[in-house]
């Protein structure tokens, strides 16, 4: 009857309450006023609205971080709320039992991993909001890299064109000391035949004898690989002089820019393209790490701090909530709960532990009394019928 009354007397929750307490892992049984419905069903709701924001920082975080947003995120962003709330669930839902020093330790460790677990999701969550917040900004800065990295692969690019140029260049001195080098020998070989021809020197005879005739068939040698020198490297001069005109068409084309120029170095306008394509997570901090240091306004420089600070009370509130609740009416019912159910449980061992000894001592007494009852009938010695012992 007054467990009737008491159950009449409960303030009654419609489903979203109900549903709003089971989020919070509210045992209703404790709950006997409608204030007390009220506030525990907030529980609910701060379990639920740090679910949602994990799952929305996940998707805006993997956005970031991919360069654009993809519908696979929100898979993976629901997974990660949902892992979020059944751990945020079951912290608010141990109960607070203040006698039990057992799992003191063990509760210490799992909040403590709640708090690191906080704190990194902050941190990163908060810079990817920052990333947002100042997005103009970091555009302009990461343009500027973009540009800086831009020119630096342009001037990589004049680099190994003038040192194709220069051996160009080295080929051609070769040449010409190729042919150079024949006309010597064609010169040296015409003077020592004149000169063998005039009697001047050789063998001192005037005329074409045998050794006039000798250094007339080197002359004639020396003149024609003077001649064939010449035409080959005639040939080869006329490629480097092409190579080495489109070279330096090109090096003055990316001087000036433009993208004409870029297309006609093999491999520089790929290297470009990957450099303005790259806007990924490490490149939108260098932006807005030179943003920061272009800006010493200390409102700018606090502004991530506040964000992450943001970001770890919203994210720890269930923690809290659950660290400040032992202090409670509800936390003091739990624990009365838990008192009531030690009790009964320690009852009932002792109760167990007296059957046990009293079916113990029972047996023992009957065994020892049917011991007895052994030894007086072995004593005894049986009569017949005439009265006589046998």
């Amino acid at each position: 009857m007054g467990a009737a009354m008491e159950e009449r007397g409960r303030p009654r929750a419609g489903r979203v309450t109900r549903f709003l307490l089971w989020c919070g892992a509210v045992d209703t049984g404790h709950l006997v006023s409608r204030t007390e419905l009220y506030r525990y069903s907030m529980v609910g709701v701060f379990v639920l609205l740090v679910a949602l924001l994990a799952g929305i920082t996940f998707t805006l975080y993997a956005s970031i971080i991919a360069g654009a947003f993809r519908p696979a995120f929100l898979a993976y962003a629901a997974v990660w709320a949902l892992l979020i709330f059944c751990l945020d669930r079951s912290i608010v839902g141990e109960p607070s039992y203040g006698g039990s020093r057992r799992s003191g330790p063990a509760r210490a460790v799992f909040f403590g991993a709640r708090v690191a677990l906080a704190l990194i999701v902050a941190w990163l969550i908060g810079d990817a909001l920052v990333l947002m917040i100042f997005r103009p900004e970091i555009a302009e800065e990461t343009a500027r890299v973009h540009e800086r990295q831009a020119a630096e692969a342009r001037q990589r690019a004049v680099a190994r064109l003038e040192l194709r140029a220069a051996e160009l260049r080295k080929r051609l001195a070769h040449n010409k000391d190729l042919r150079d080098a024949a006309a010597t020998a064609a010169e040296r070989a015409r003077k020592r035949y004149v000169e063998e021809a005039k009697g001047v020197s050789g063998t001192g005879l005037v005329g074409y004898g045998p050794a006039a005739e000798d250094a007339r068939t080197d002359y004639l040698d020396a003149r024609g690989e003077l001649r064939r020198v010449r035409r080959a490297t005639a040939r080869q001069d006329a490629g480097y002089d092409r190579q080495s005109a489109a070279l330096t068409r090109q090096i003055v084309a990316l001087g000036r820019g433009g993208d004409k120029a870029v297309a006609a170095v093999p491999g520089l306008k790929k290297e470009i393209d990957a450099i303005y394509a790259n806007n990924g997570w490490l490149t939108q901090l260098r932006g807005l790490s030179a943003f920061m240091d272009a800006n010493r306004d200390p409102a700018i420089a606090s502004l991530p701090w506040l964000v992450r600070g943001l970001f770890v009370t919203l994210d720890l509130m269930p923690l809290s909530m659950k660290a400040l609740g032992r202090w409670t009416i509800y936390g003091s019912r739990q624990r009365a709960e838990f008192d009531r159910q030690m009790g009964r449980d320690r009852l009932r061992a002792d109760l167990d532990r007296a059957r046990d000894r009293l079916e113990f001592d029972t047996a023992m007494t009957r065994e020892s009394w049917r011991h007895g009852w052994r030894i007086d009938h072995m004593r005894t010695a049986p009569q017949n019928t005439n009265g006589v012992r046998r």
